[in-house]
């Protein structure tokens, strides 16, 4: 099958999710004990001033919000332009949605891919290749906090679903 026309096979939503990794402290400096048992560890997470972008609309007029959702839609057309649906899962009428969860640094590269939840049949693979390759074709804008770039965990639900069948 051609990959053009593989789009209109693939219905295909994402939504961006993002949780930041940023400003992390690992104890909580007042909370001091003398056992390691009754030691607990709190981490604080603050969120960036600014999210990683997808690259392509440094250039457009705008805020900051409307160059983050040019951002995504670039990702999700590069996404659509590079993910193939698996054979397998056609086959077996597999749909459903696969979470990707991967790290922007702060020299915006994608790395620490992983899946947080599949569907199987190919599609966790699929997933994982478009994210690898995006991983070597790409160059984010990174996260800022306090106008310094920094590392932030991205967490993206690609839905799988194939068309309905036509009735004759």
């Amino acid at each position: 099958m051609k990959k053009g026309s593989l789009i209109f096979m693939i219905l295909m939503t994402i939504q961006f999710i993002s949780m930041p990794l940023c400003g992390q402290t690992d104890e909580n400096p007042s909370q001091k004990t003398s056992s390691p048992s009754e030691t607990t560890s709190t981490k604080k997470v603050d969120p960036p001033d600014e999210m990683p972008r997808f690259p392509g609309c440094e250039d457009m007029d705008g805020t900051i919000q409307e160059k983050e959702n040019c951002g995504k839609n670039k990702m999700l057309q590069y996404v659509y332009k590079n993910l193939n649906y698996p054979k397998q899962a056609r086959s077996n009428g597999t749909e459903g949605m696969v979470v990707a969860q991967f790290k922007i640094s702060p020299e915006g590269k994608v790395k620490n891919i992983n899946i947080k939840r599949g569907i199987g049949d190919g599609c966790n693979d699929a997933v994982i290749d478009v994210i690898t390759k995006m991983q070597q074709e790409i160059t984010w804008i990174p996260g800022k906090k306090d106008e310094k770039a920094v590392e932030v965990q991205y967490t993206i639900p690609i839905k799988f679903k194939l068309p309905k069948k036509r009735k004759r």
